[in-house]
């Protein structure tokens, strides 16, 4: 899909815990697909650049993408903490 974010490039490697999928981001944030694909585009009026990026979970250019589930926590933690 043209104008959406691409996942995490290699060079930001790291250790994952479990990953989750689109349908779970959902769950865990809240959000609706398009809102959560706008957090994450800088050209987005919408764009959050502390909401969590995808990565690539496959070698095709349009494959699947997951997000690390503690990280997609941590943000919904931090946004309920504001709210404090």
């Amino acid at each position: 899909m043209a104008g959406l974010p691409q996942p995490t490039p290699d060079s930001e490697k790291r250790k994952v815990g479990k990953v989750a999928r689109l349908p779970r981001v959902i769950e865990l944030t809240g959000l609706k697909r398009s809102s959560i694909y706008y957090r994450m585009n800088p050209h987005s009026r919408y764009y959050d650049p502390t909401f969590p990026q995808c990565f690539s979970l496959s070698t095709s250019e349009n494959g699947a993408v997951g997000w690390d589930e503690e990280r997609v926590c941590a943000w919904v933690a931090a946004r309920v903490a504001r709210r404090k």
